[in-house]
C-alpha cells in the first residue's frame, strides 16, 4: 500500500447496511403561498426545478437551478409573464433539460375558468436567462375551447436545436369530443410550426381521453386512448417522420386481443422508445368490470408492427385496481411501475422483463401505503429508481433504487427529511453523476413549500471496526460495472472543488491535497473489481492509527477502468472521523 494511503485507514464512519444516503431536504421557495406542484430536469451539469405557487385564484411559475449535482439551488426565478389572476399547473413532465438548456410548460386558466392553455418558456443558458413566455397553438383561438390534458417530450440535438414537442388533448367547446393536437418546435424553442392534428379521424369523430409522447429526433410516437367504436375506449398508436408535419394515413390499435377489445383504456396511456424499440402501457377495464388491469404492447421495429397486447403484473384481473403506470426502457430491460390496492389500500409495485415482454418479476416497494409512483433513469444506464408518496398523512417522500438487468431493488427508504407530509415528488436522473433528483411538496403549517434532495446510485461504506490493528474494509455498491471494471476510493482532508483528472472534469467534492492527489496517483489497495450485480469489496487490512483522534477525513469512491483510465461512476462524499 502506498504510504500517504495509509491515513485513510485511520478514521471509520457510520452507514446503514447496503442503504443509500438521501441528501438533506432543501427548501427551494422563499416566498409565501401554497405550492399547488413541483416538476424537475437534469443533465450535463445543470438541473431546474420548476414549482407554481400562490394562492387558489393566482399562481405564479418560478424555477430555481443547479449544476449536475443537486447540492445547491438558485434563488427562485419566474419563467411565466406574472398575469395576475392565472391559475397556472404544471405536469409531472413540465421540465425537460437538454445540454445547458431548459424546457418548462405549464396549462393556464389566465383567459378564464375552461380555457386552459399551454404556456412555454425556455433558457438557453443554464437559468442564466428566460427568453420569455410564450403560448402554445392549440388549433384554435383564445376563447375557442381549452387544453385539458398535455405532454412534453424534447429530443436533444446537436448545436442545441433540440426537437420540442407537446401534446395537447383540446376540449373544442363544451360538451365537444376532444382533439389531439401537436406543436412542435426544431430550433430549440425559439419558434413552433403551426401545430397539427394527431390521428387520421376528422374532427369530432372520437373523444381523446389518455395521452402519450415519446420523441426520437423528427420522428414523434403518440398513443391515446378514444371511444371511436363506441362508448368503450380502445388504445391507437401514430407516428411522424417529419417532426409533426404528417402522419400514418390510418391509426394503428394496440388493444387487439378480445380481453381489451371488449374493455375501456382509462386515462392512462404511456409510451417510452429506444432505439426501435417502442413499449406502451395501459390500464383497460375489462366490461362490466370496476377495476383495471395493466396491459401492454411492444415493437421491435420502430412501430410497424406490433407484438400484441397482454395483461401483465401479479395483480388479480377483474379484482386489483391498477393506476398510474410510468416506463422506462433501455437495452436490457422494460420497467413498468404502478399502485394497486390489492392490499385493500394502494401500494407501489415495479415489474421487470429482460425477454421484450416474455416474463416479467413484480416486487412491491412500499409498505403500509404508496401513491404516485415516479420512475427516473437515464437510457445509458441500468440503475434505475422509483420514487412516491404514502396515502396517509403525515407522510414523508420514499424510494428505492434498482438495477434494471438484475431485476433487483433495495428496500424502501425515506426520501425527504422535513418532517411534513408530503403529497407528491418528483423525480429525474443526472446521467453525468449518477445522481437522482427529486423535488416534491411538503405540506406545512399554513402554506405548502417545496423541497428538493436526492440520492447516488454508487454507494461507498467501511466495514470493520475503526480500532487499532482491527480489520477492516471498503465496500462498493451499485456501481455500473459495464462503465468501468473496477472502484478505488479517494480520499481528503477536507471539503472543496477538486475535479477529477485527465479532462473528465466533474467535481468530486473533495479538497485538492496530498492526500487526494496521492489516493488519485496510486490507489494501493484501495481498489476493487466491480461484479456483475455493481458490488465489490477491498481486501480486510488492519486498522492503522496515524492520525490524531478527531481528525476528519472525507471519502468519495470513483469507477475505474484500469486498463484506459478512463472514470466511471461516482459517489457522494462520505464524511469519517478518527476515533
Amino acid at each position: 500500500m502506498h504510504a500517504t494511503l495509509l491515513i485513510l485507514f485511520c478514521s471509520g464512519f457510520l452507514a446503514p447496511d447496503g442503504a443509500q444516503n438521501p441528501r438533506p431536504a432543501q427548501r427551494v421557495d422563499t416566498s409565501t403561498g401554497i405550492v399547488i406542484g413541483t416538476a424537475v430536469g437534469s443533465d450535463g451539469d445543470f438541473s431546474v426545478v420548476a414549482y407554481s405557487q400562490g394562492d387558489p385564484y393566482s399562481t405564479r411559475i418560478l424555477a430555481s437551478c443547479s449544476d449536475g449535482r443537486g447540492l445547491t439551488w438558485s434563488a427562485p426565478v419566474p419563467v411565466d409573464g406574472g398575469f395576475f389572476n392565472a391559475h397556472s399547473l404544471l405536469a409531472i413532465d413540465s421540465v425537460s433539460v437538454a445540454g445547458d438548456r431548459a424546457y418548462v410548460y405549464w396549462r393556464d386558466q389566465r383567459h378564464g375558468p375552461n380555457a386552459d392553455e399551454i404556456y412555454f418558456n425556455f433558457s438557453p443558458d443554464r437559468g442564466a436567462s428566460w427568453v420569455g413566455e410564450r403560448r402554445l397553438d392549440k388549433g384554435r383561438a383564445i376563447g375557442s375551447g381549452y387544453v385539458q390534458f398535455s405532454a412534453m417530450a424534447v429530443s436533444p440535438e446537436a448545436g442545441g436545436a433540440d426537437h420540442v414537442y407537446v401534446l395537447m388533448s383540446v376540449v373544442p367547446a363544451p360538451g365537444a369530443k376532444r382533439e389531439l393536437v401537436l406543436a412542435a418546435s426544431h430550433d430549440g424553442g425559439v419558434s413552433f410550426q403551426p401545430s397539427t392534428r394527431v390521428g387520421a379521424l376528422g374532427a369530432g369523430t372520437a373523444d381523446v381521453n389518455g395521452i402519450g409522447l415519446a420523441a426520437q429526433g423528427q420522428r414523434v410516437h403518440v398513443v391515446w386512448a378514444d371511444d371511436r367504436v363506441g362508448t368503450e375506449r380502445g388504445v391507437y398508436y401514430q407516428v411522424s417522420n417529419d417532426g409533426g408535419l404528417s402522419w400514418l394515413p390510418a391509426d394503428l390499435r394496440l388493444d387487439t386481443t378480445q380481453a381489451s377489445t371488449v374493455g375501456n383504456a382509462d386515462q392512462s396511456v404511456v409510451i417510452a422508445a429506444r432505439g426501435s424499440r417502442l413499449l406502451v402501457v395501459w390500464n383497460d377495464r375489462d366490461a362490466g368490470a370496476t377495476s383495471h388491469d395493466l396491459r401492454f404492447n411492444h415493437s421491435s421495429d420502430g412501430g410497424l408492427s406490433w407484438d400484441g397486447d397482454q395483461q401483465f403484473g401479479d395483480a388479480i384481473p377483474g379484482v386489483d385496481d391498477t393506476r398510474f403506470p410510468q416506463l422506462f426502457l433501455n437495452d436490457d430491460a422494460m420497467v413498468v411501475a404502478w399502485e394497486d390496492d390489492r392490499e385493500g389500500v394502494d401500494n407501489v409495485f415495479v415489474a421487470v422483463s429482460t425477454d421484450l415482454g416474455v416474463s416479467w418479476k413484480s416486487t412491491q416497494l412500499s409498505q403500509g401505503s404508496g401513491i404516485f409512483p415516479r420512475l427516473a433513469s437515464d437510457p445509458s444506464s441500468d440503475t434505475i429508481a422509483l420514487s412516491w408518496s404514502g396515502f396517509y398523512a403525515p407522510s414523508p417522500a420514499f424510494a428505492s433504487l434498482g438495477l434494471a438487468s438484475g431485476r433487483s431493488w433495495t428496500p424502501a427508504f425515506e426520501l425527504s427529511d422535513n418532517l411534513a407530509d408530503v403529497d407528491t415528488s418528483s423525480l429525474a436522473m443526472n446521467p453525468r453523476y449518477g445522481n437522482f433528483i427529486a423535488s416534491w411538496m411538503a405540506q406545512e403549517p399554513c402554506d405548502n413549500h417545496t423541497y428538493t434532495g436526492g440520492f447516488r446510485a454508487a454507494t461507498l461504506r467501511l466495514s470493520g471496526a475503526p480500532s487499532a490493528g482491527q480489520p477492516l474494509h471498503f465496500e462498493f455498491h451499485y456501481f455500473q460495472p459495464q462503465a468501468a471494471s473496477h472502484a478505488m476510493v479517494v480520499a481528503s482532508g477536507g471539503l472543496g472543488q477538486a475535479r477529477l483528472p485527465g479532462g473528465d472534469g466533474r467535481v468530486l467534492g473533495l479538497r485538492d491535497d496530498p492526500i487526494l492527489r496521492a489516493s488519485l496517483a496510486n490507489p494501493g489497495d484501495l481498489i476493487a473489481r466491480i461484479g456483475t450485480d455493481g458490488s465489490g469489496s477491498t481486501a480486510d487490512r488492519p486498522w492503522p492509527a496515524r492520525l490524531p483522534v478527531g481528525t476528519s477525513v472525507y471519502f468519495v469512491a470513483v469507477g475505474l477502468d484500469p486498463a484506459t483510465g478512463a472514470f466511471g461512476d461516482l459517489s457522494d462524499v462520505v464524511h469519517a472521523m478518527v476515533e
